[in-house]
């Protein structure tokens, strides 16, 4: 640990797990501020590094610095934790426990082989970069961060970044500079100040701001707003659009309102409400 009580965990600290004589499969880096050298236990050693912090304290893992360990933890089961990684994490599982925070820095990288999971209450921030298979609970990017996640259960909030996820569960709103792939999504999508994304299904509701989206899918209300874009294949629900808004819709079983915008269809069946400054185009209607 800390051995030489600067508050700093690096490479002048010889005792504990700086040690190369001493072996630990557990860490508990509860009294360091900041991590500026890497430390290695192995990825499949079953070791567990635990931070722990006090409420107004942060420990930050410094560029450069690699943390390997089975699981790690930000707080532990008694004690919060407040990491910021501007280096990089390797390992198994990342939990982020209680009401802990973790902030991924700008060139900072988490690689987990299993599974990260937020528990309730938890933070997590992504401006760096975060690769998993899984993933579960609520997290945000901002500030070019990226996250390529095979599944997420829980809710995703955008800024400025990208996310490349297969399977989503949960709410996802996306706004200025975000820009989202997801092959499925099951829950309400949001698009806000000029975001983007690209999904192949989608059940839950749409609210399309300003932005663009192709979703091919679409089962629940559609609802498009001023200066959004979207193109879907198949809705399944409700269509309204308002203000500027433009769609294309190939096929829709559902009622269609229209207040101002462009909307193309190919075949609705539903109901069709077009008012006056709306355009509006369909090959075939059966309401």
């Amino acid at each position: 640990m800390d051995s030489d009580g600067d508050g700093v965990f690096d490479e002048y600290d010889t005792a504990g797990v700086m040690d190369p004589t001493v072996s630990s499969a557990e860490a508990r880096l509860g009294d360091e501020r900041e991590i500026t050298s890497s430390l290695d236990l192995g990825i499949d050693s079953g070791s567990e590094i635990s931070l722990t912090t006090e409420v107004d304290e942060e420990t930050t893992i410094r560029s450069g610095a690699v943390i390997t360990s089975s699981i790690l933890n930000i707080g532990d089961d008694s004690k919060g934790g407040n990491a910021v990684v501007s280096g990089e994490a390797r390992v198994q599982e990342l939990a982020i426990k209680g009401s802990s925070e973790l902030v991924l820095e700008s060139g900072g990288i988490v690689s987990a082989q299993e599974l990260v999971r937020v528990e309730t209450g938890a933070t997590l921030e992504l401006k760096g970069a975060l690769t998993a298979p899984a993933l579960t609970g609520d997290f945000s990017i901002n500030d070019g961060g990226e996250a390529s996640i095979d599944r997420v259960t829980g809710n995703i909030t955008m800024g400025q970044g990208k996310a490349t996820l297969n399977v989503v569960i949960g709410d996802v709103a996306i706004s200025t500079g975000s820009v989202l792939i997801s092959e499925e999504l099951t829950g309400d999508f949001t698009v806000a100040n000029g975001g983007e994304a690209t999904i192949e299904r989608l059940t839950g509701s749409v609210t399309m701001g300003e932005g663009t989206a192709n979703i091919k899918t679409i089962i629940g209300n559609l609802d498009v707003g001023s200066g959004a874009t979207i193109i879907t294949e198949e809705l399944t629900g409700d269509f309204t659009i308002a203000d500027n808004g433009q769609a294309t819709v190939d096929n829709i079983t559902g009622n269609v309102t229209m207040g101002e915008g462009t909307a193309t269809f190919k075949k609705i069946v539903g109901a069709v409400n077009v008012s006056e400054g709306a355009t509006f185009k369909s090959d075939d209607v059966e309401g």
